[in-house]
């Protein structure tokens, strides 16, 4: 099981602590329902891309003390995204940069450094992030009005917004499916920007929200679902 810590929310704040963070110990053990009950365990590494740089990453685990149970808990960092070797704030650099600049995958990928030694999965990798996001990117929208609602942006300012974002890479889409996907996804960057009062990296500010506020990190930048329930501590986010 894994359980998301936000200790650092960034690669660059990783590196500059050398990787000596403290983490805290999970709170209870969900498998066998006892509190306070979890030793430091081995921790285990993967490897973290950003800015075309590989840094490898040690992830805390910690271990139930009491012999019928034994269970091994995992801390990522928030900056890590499951089932990725690049960090949230490369994925959304990417997307963010697609959904509002006149461009190409490939070049999004040059620009952010992915896939320095192989340029054709760099633009692959780009194309599957924005597809995953621009697929979701309605139901996100959604829940971002409802958020700018929560923390108390005025509505009058929210219906400013255009009701979409047009995207300047949509004559570029294939179909007309993806076209409007593409400029719902412009829209998210808008209303993101308007939700954290924010220009800057509006996509990575957007997953550190929600990740502190609303849902588990996955369901912003993989393949899984939009689950609109609220979590109410971070010991719940899991994934």
């Amino acid at each position: 099981m894994s359980i998301l810590e936000v200790v650092v929310s960034s690669l660059e704040a990783y590196v500059k602590a050398d990787g000596l963070v403290e983490v805290p110990a999970p709170q209870e053990c969900t498998a066998c329902g006892r509190s306070l009950c979890f030793w430091k365990h081995t921790p285990y590494s993967r490897i973290a891309i950003e800015d075309g740089a590989s840094v490898p990453v040690k992830i805390p685990r910690f271990m139930c003390r009491y012999s019928d149970c034994r269970a091994t808990v995992s801390r990522p960092f928030s900056f890590l995204i499951p089932y990725r070797q690049y960090t949230a704030g490369a994925i959304a650099g990417g997307v963010e940069l697609y959904a509002t600049t006149p461009t190409s995958y490939r070049k999004v990928a040059d620009g952010i450094g992915v896939g320095k030694t192989d340029r054709s999965a760099g633009k692959s990798s780009v194309h599957r992030w924005v597809n995953e996001l621009a697929k979701k990117a309605k139901e996100l929208v959604l829940q971002v009005q409802k958020e700018c609602l929560l923390v108390g942006r005025r509505w009058q300012d929210l219906a400013r917004l255009p009701e979409d974002g047009a995207c300047p890479n949509a004559s570029r889409a294939t179909t007309e499916t993806k076209a409007e996907q593409l400029n719902v996804l412009m829209l998210l960057v808008l209303m993101a920007r308007f939700l954290l009062g924010s220009d800057a990296f509006a996509l990575e500010q957007l997953h550190a929200h929600f990740l502190r506020h609303v849902e588990s990190p996955q369901l912003i930048f993989t393949g899984g679902g939009i689950d609109t329930r609220s979590q109410q501590t971070l010991g719940h986010l899991l994934f």
